[in-house]
């Protein structure tokens, strides 16, 4: 994973952005319901004449002398409304600020590469992915207390005024709904800087290849779906509230000929088309059982006031929708991107990355798979380079399993060396291309009857296998694959002459030399060049015993150590004879040694 340069963490701008969202939601409001009630506060002495007419000419001390007349509240009410919303503020700065410090301070130490000490470490990787939802709660904390602050010592109930009571009410339910979107802004903009920002810093790449913690209901679906709700009813929400809000009544009594042309426009003309106005303006006019009926309608400070309120909540809706939007859209597209980045360079030969697993979706799903995916290949480019591409399936998981150990083992073995007969002679009449053609024509059998019989091809020496049985999985019946093979192997030889011959192409001999014994399989080399390999004086005796195959003119020997190990059936089903017990350079005791008879 590619390493990005370290963010820095902020904290105040936590505070002030969501604060500028709810003032911008709220104060356009506040100020439409006050100048939309304005008349029938100063109508019905709320707010007395003579303190609008005078309000210019006051000084601080004496506007708050008016206002707590006109409200009707003591001082004392309002010093304890006000105590008690800075002391929540308060509180919940000096929480919020205690509660993101470590994680400022996280961020800073590790830009400037200074060390940083295990507590703070552990607090920051435990808290890190939760901060969207503490943040966000205690930032709704604040507000919500401050609104139920509201209640007590402003309720509406408690108001004899039916138009401040109104206010209030409306005031409350504005100030929920609009803490309730601040609160969720912050919570979707720190959830995009913890996901796509934050988390790769606060913890180490090895566990950031997988899904970590519980799987919530979180998928694309549903985030698509907020998408689409933010930004088709928010905007549409806001209209409709501004058009309620400036939605003016009349009573039907109050209706005459003049009023109701501006009231009605030109439905009265459809109705003159339709000889309906008589019968409309009768039926205005008529009988106590409409007394109470109403017609609304927006008058012209009403629609100057919705007009100004459309252009507030248009700015809100837009800022509110192309943050969510951006952050949405990167939590899609950019850990896609990542991946498809790592696959480009994966085609191109480049060394595979793992994907940072950013969120619990499908995404999220998509990255644990590819990094799972890239688990594999290493795990069978280090298997190739190691055992190069000849492994059965079953070996192969083996090893993928951690049931192998490559760094060292000893194992009962058998051990097979096949050589072709008078190769350098032969090579010497053939071009180069000749030769190679020639050996990957006879390789190519041999491997697949060797991988066949479970064993595993070592190494070539030229014309020469190495070909090893029972490692590095133990085997019981490693001799009788051992034989199998060696057996297969004459027979493909066979098949392989008949094609040489109707070519009109000399026969290949080979001789084949086969010991079991004990024998050490790992690794060795370095990081440069690494290899998996068998040594020992087993295969020491087998390069020998292959060597014999000449002086015995046999194509097939093997030791007495390998034929003991074979079952009754087996050496009934293998046509073999002791021909010699042989001194075997570096062995002090002769080997017995059996030979194919046919």
């Amino acid at each position: 994973m590619k390493k990005r340069r370290v963010p820095s963490y902020y904290i105040l701008r936590m505070i002030l952005l969501p604060l500028i969202i709810y003032t911008m939601l709220i104060l356009p409001v506040l100020l439409n319901l006050f100048t939309s009630n304005l008349l029938e506060l100063i109508e019905n002495g709320t707010i007395p004449v003579e303190f609008v007419k005078s309000i210019m000419e006051m000084h601080d001390s004496e506007i708050e002398q008016n206002l707590e007349h006109a409200f009707d509240r003591e001082t004392k009410s309002v010093d304890d409304a006000t105590a008690f919303f800075v002391w929540v503020q308060l509180s919940i700065t000096i929480l919020f600020f205690g509660f993101n410090l470590p994680f400022r301070s996280y961020l800073k130490k590790k830009k400037g590469r200074k060390k940083i000490k295990p507590g703070l470490e552990k607090y920051s990787r435990s808290l890190i992915n939760h901060t969207p939802l503490i943040n966000s709660l205690l930032y709704l904390g604040g507000l919500v207390l401050t609104q139920m602050n509201q209640i007590k010592y402003f309720n509406p109930s408690l108001v004899e005024n039916a138009v401040l009571a109104s206010m209030f009410r409306q005031l409350f339910i504005l100030s929920m709904v609009s803490s309730v979107l601040t609160a969720l802004f912050l919570h979707s903009w720190q959830k995009y800087r913890v996901q796509m920002i934050y988390k790769e810093h606060f913890f180490p790449a090895s566990s950031l290849r997988r899904r970590t913690g519980r799987l919530t209901f979180e998928n694309v679906q549903i985030k698509l779906l907020l998408s689409s709700m933010m930004t088709t009813f928010l905007p549409l929400l806001v209209l409709v509230f501004y058009i309620f809000l400036n939605i003016s009544t009349i009573g039907i009594k109050s209706v005459n000929d003049v009023n109701s042309t501006l009231l009605l426009g030109e439905f009265l003309q459809v109705m003159d088309i339709f000889i309906f106005r008589d019968g409309f303006t009768e039926w205005l006019g008529s009988g106590s059982d409409v007394t109470n009926l109403s017609l609304f309608y927006i008058d012209v400070s009403g629609f100057l006031r919705m007009a100004l309120g459309f252009v507030n909540g248009f700015i809100v809706s837009m800022i509110y929708i192309s943050f969510y939007l951006r952050w949405t859209n990167a939590t899609i597209t950019r850990p896609i991107n990542e991946i498809v980045s790592q696959m480009k360079n994966m085609t191109k030969g480049k060394p595979s990355r793992y994907a940072v697993v950013r969120t619990k979706d499908e995404i999220g799903k998509l990255g644990e798979g590819f990094n799972l995916m890239v688990d594999g290949l290493r795990e069978r480019e280090k298997i190739k380079s190691l055992f190069g591409q000849y492994l059965t399936r079953e070996i192969s998981d083996e090893i993928l399993n951690g049931h192998v150990n490559l760094g060292g083992d000893l194992y009962d073995a058998t051990i097979l060396f096949a050589d072709i007969r008078n190769f350098t002679s032969i090579s010497e009449k053939m071009t180069p291309k000749e030769v190679v053609d020639f050996l990957n024509s006879y390789l190519s059998g041999m491997i697949d009857v060797i991988i066949a019989n479970n064993g595993i091809i070592d190494k070539f020496m030229g014309d020469g296998i190495l070909a090893v049985f029972g490692v590095p999985v133990s085997s019981d019946d490693h001799a009788e694959s051992g034989i199998k093979a060696a057996l297969a192997m004459n027979e493909k030889l066979e098949e392989l002459n008949r094609e040489r011959t109707g070519q009109g192409l000399f026969p290949i001999k080979i001789g084949i030399g086969v010991h079991s014994g004990p024998v050490i399989g790992g690794n060795l080399g370095n990081s440069n060049k690494l290899e998996y390999t068998v040594i020992g004086d087993t295969v020491n005796v087998a390069s020998r015993i292959e060597n014999l195959t000449k002086r015995y003119n046999s194509p097939l020997i093997l030791s007495g150590t390998t034929y003991e190990k074979l079952s009754p059936q087996m050496r009934k089903q293998v046509n073999m004879k002791a021909i010699a017990n042989a001194e075997i350079r570096g062995k002090t005791q002769p080997l017995t040694l059996y030979s194919l008879l046919s």
